[in-house]
């Protein structure tokens, strides 16, 4: 699997465990999901910047694209830090998770509509399957530990 194979793989995790989180009435299952979804995500934004968005950075064609998405990753930060805070029973836990979850969403979609094929216009085909090696290892480590 080549680096864009695997952050889709990802994705479509995230995109199905957001989903499950909306549909959980049950508190005690909500947060255990979320605990999931979060751990998750962090680990995922953490690879996808030390593995694909410095390759990314580094070329002149994908900079601007690359600086985007970390600066969404930060402000997907923040809203996770605002989740943490209040209590998952309230409803603007359900607002802020609501928007949380929105913003992934397009954060993903833009990802693979846009910066996707930029990418593919700056990495070889090699640097694709060694970042995949490295962010599956990071990944690994992040969630596991």
């Amino acid at each position: 699997m080549n680096i864009y194979e695997i952050i889709k793989r990802d994705h479509t995790s995230l995109r199905e465990l957001g989903d499950q989180i909306m549909n959980a009435h049950d508190p005690a299952q909500r947060r255990e999901l979320y605990s999931d979804y979060r751990t998750t995500l962090k680990a995922h934004a953490n690879a996808e910047e030390r593995y694909f968005y410095i390759a990314l950075l580094a070329d002149d064609k994908s900079q601007q694209e690359a600086r985007h998405s970390i600066a969404e990753h930060h402000d997907i930060d923040e809203l996770i830090e605002k989740l943490d805070e209040s209590d998952p029973d309230s409803d603007d836990w359900s607002g802020n998770f609501r928007d949380l979850r929105d913003m992934v969403i397009h954060h993903l979609d833009e990802e693979e509509d846009d910066i996707f094929p930029v990418a593919q216009d700056v990495l070889s085909e090699r640097q694709r399957d060694d970042l995949a090696v490295r962010y599956e290892e990071m990944l690994s480590e992040l969630i596991h530990h």
